[in-house]
């Protein structure tokens, strides 16, 4: 859930964090690639077949550890260039 995100989110970086909703055209402004994604999400998506994946990628990664490896270096250096 967003809720769950939330929480993983704001326990990795330290600080508290919220579940924000932003209009799509604000977030095609910045990541129009990601557009049909989140509109094909916001569907309700399909659910994917975790052992195919597997087979194509590797090992997925789950959510706390992109957290932990991706998206907290980068909110560390965006806090840094202030």
């Amino acid at each position: 859930t967003f809720q769950q995100m939330v929480d993983i989110i704001g326990k990795a970086t330290g600080k508290p964090a919220i579940a924000a909703t932003i209009p799509i055209e604000a977030i095609g402004q910045a990541w129009p690639q990601g557009v049909p994604m989140l509109k094909w999400l916001a569907k309700g998506g399909q659910h994917g077949d975790a052992d195919m994946l597997g087979r194509l990628i590797g090992s997925p990664t789950d959510f706390s550890a992109w957290v932990e490896d991706s998206l907290v270096p980068k909110l560390e250096t965006l806090g840094n260039s202030e």
